[in-house]
């Protein structure tokens, strides 16, 4: 009964406002993250404001005309924030090569790496690092040396400032480790191999180290960076005496942070075919737990230095695509919704954050139509942390596939594994062989027979986890380190044509046709879950939108709309 109520409502809203548009499930899914959102926060107090801003904006979607001063808000609204956008980008490329003067960190280590650690390490076997050994003697190489992280134990004081470097010193180390080591050849000019680092020797190529061994070293130095800023970042020296940052050097340290973050989500996928998944935990070389929860480490303490910045009234560039990167992150979707109704109506709107809410909600709800769909949509990063979820939601699927497919017989479908792979975005019809036999599925002469069951019984041990073409091909061949530092692939989802121009009024035959064609489908039958169910509306011939619609959020909030969900990926797709 709520189901139709729900329905119901949404039909007589969308008539008022003669919105021509069946409403997609992505629109739905939006719809009603969103009412959540305004619920929980505390700035929603103009709700009937919002939702006549809402109507605007729905209306301009779809090419219905906008009467008044609305038109002209929305489209001011969008030109604010791309002007803000460019303006934030230049403020911080302009930071990173500033004059901080006397609020660039207490820090007076102009090096990489001290001298006083270089020759305590040197002592060490094995102290220096076969990346920071000097090729034809194999001692230390001053300008490749980088501080090694050193735990501080409870009571350990803070090293002093000449063993500290400030923030100009440690964007070098960072720009270094992630752009000139990263893409380092480790040959003589000539071309001719070096005797050392002697490790060299067991490298499948010799130009270059495996990306294990460079992970390594870069993780372990980036942890040491990251101390030293946040050891500054409050501006208390050892003594107690008083050196706060300026803002340049905040900006730049918020740069920091924010390759450190990326640096981690690329090896999260790179590395995935080395960990305990693929190869067992004795012959495991990544730990991918503790990757992610350094990169986790990494984003918290930047949305610290963001809500910081932005008291003092300043905006970051990229702020918005790492909160998106924090939620995808989060198993949690209760927390989620939390994070996401502290931040701003400004972060709120932007295409990242509504496109993680997006994820998040295809993923609890079980639309995997809907997930796999916005993952052929995602940027490199974002689709990186999605695929960490891939398994469950194929898991799903194809419990769902053998709930609704069936012969004409009754029986279970044989379903061509050409068909599943297109569908479930696997690499090749061996991958999507290897799943289904995972999950005790039959294969055989290029299908899969799909089973009945509720519940697939999963074999013993762990599932390998492949890497992704799909994922592989959004950075274009492109080298790594200019995947993590920048200049980034552009991410521009589809967008819908929109006009404000006024709309003749249509005959009464036409509108009655409008009318029919918003009719929903029969409540005789609640609508089923299960995948291939009916779509709420009919939704033929209908384009599915991309995340860039108008949230109707400020509908749900006022109470004028009741949505509902169903396992119908976005346009009412079925398989």
């Amino acid at each position: 009964a709520a189901e139709a109520q729900g329905r119901e409502k949404l039909l007589r809203a969308r008539l008022v406002l003669k919105e021509q548009l069946v409403p997609s499930a992505g629109e739905v899914r939006e719809a009603f993250l969103g009412g959540i959102l305004a619920s929980q926060n505390p700035a929603a107090k103009n709700t009937m404001a919002a939702a006549s801003l809402a109507r605007a904006n729905l209306l301009s979607s779809s090419g219905v005309a906008v009467e008044g001063a609305l038109a002209p808000m929305v489209l001011q609204q969008a030109e604010d924030e791309e002007d803000a956008q460019a303006a934030a980008e230049a403020a911080e490329q302009a930071a990173e090569s500033a004059d901080y003067g006397e609020g660039g960190g207490w820090g007076e280590c102009q090096e990489m790496c001290p001298e006083e650690e270089i020759l305590l390490r040197q002592e060490e076997i094995g102290g220096i690092h076969p990346f920071e050994q000097d090729w034809e003697t194999s001692g230390a190489r001053r300008e490749w040396c980088c501080t090694t992280f050193h735990r501080l134990a409870a009571g350990n004081a803070i090293p002093p400032p000449e063993r500290i470097r400030p923030i100009r010193t440690l964007i070098r180390t960072t720009n270094y480790l992630l752009t000139e080591l990263l893409s380092r050849k480790f040959l003589r000019p000539d071309g001719t191999a070096p005797p050392f680092p002697k490790a060299a020797g067991t490298w499948p190529n010799r130009e270059g180290p495996p990306l294990m061994d460079l992970y390594n070293f870069i993780r372990d130095r980036l942890r040491g960076v990251r101390q030293e800023v946040q050891q500054q970042w409050s501006g208390r020296t050892p003594d107690n005496a008083w050196r706060p940052l300026c803002i340049d050097a905040k900006r730049a340290a918020v740069l920091v942070f924010e390759r450190c973050a990326r640096f981690h989500i690329l090896a999260d996928h790179h590395l995935c075919e080395l960990g305990v998944r693929n190869l067992g935990p004795i012959l495991a070389t990544f730990d991918a737990k503790q990757n992610m929860e350094q990169c986790s480490k990494t984003i918290v303490t930047l949305n610290e230095h963001y809500e910081e910045l932005s008291r003092e009234g300043l905006s970051c560039a990229h702020e918005a695509e790492f909160r998106s990167y924090n939620m995808l992150i989060e198993g949690d979707t209760s927390l989620v919704l939390s994070l996401a109704a502290q931040m701003s109506e400004r972060l709120r709107s932007t295409s990242h954050v509504r496109f993680a809410l997006r994820v998040i909600s295809a993923r609890e709800t079980g639309d995997y139509t809907g997930f796999l769909k916005l993952l052929r949509e995602a940027n490199f990063f974002a689709a990186c942390l999605m695929y960490r979820s891939i398994q469950d939601v194929r898991a799903d699927a194809l419990r769902k596939m053998g709930l609704a497919l069936r012969e004409p017989s009754g029986q279970a479908l044989a379903l061509p594994l050409a068909d599943l792979t297109r569908k479930l975005a696997f690499a090749s019809d061996e991958e999507a062989a290897e799943f289904c036999t995972y999950y005790g599925l039959v294969c055989a002469d290029g299908c899969v027979q799909l089973t009945k069951s509720r519940v697939l019984q999963q074999a013993d041990g762990f599932l390998p986890l492949h890497r992704s073409p799909l994922i592989e091909a959004k950075i274009k061949g492109l080298p790594l380190s200019q995947i993590v530092i920048g200049p980034q692939p552009s991410f521009a989802p589809r967008r819908r044509q929109t006009s404000l121009k006024r709309v003749p009024s249509k005959p009464v035959a036409e509108s009655t046709m409008a009318a029919a064609h918003l009719q929903p489908a029969p409540f005789s039958k609640a609508p089923s879950r299960a995948f291939g169910a009916t779509p709420i509306f009919k939704t033929a011939a209908v384009p599915a939108p991309s995340f860039e619609t108008p949230a109707i959020a400020a509908f749900v909030a006022a109470g004028e709309v009741a949505v509902s969900s169903s396992a119908a990926g976005p346009g009412g797709e079925a398989f």
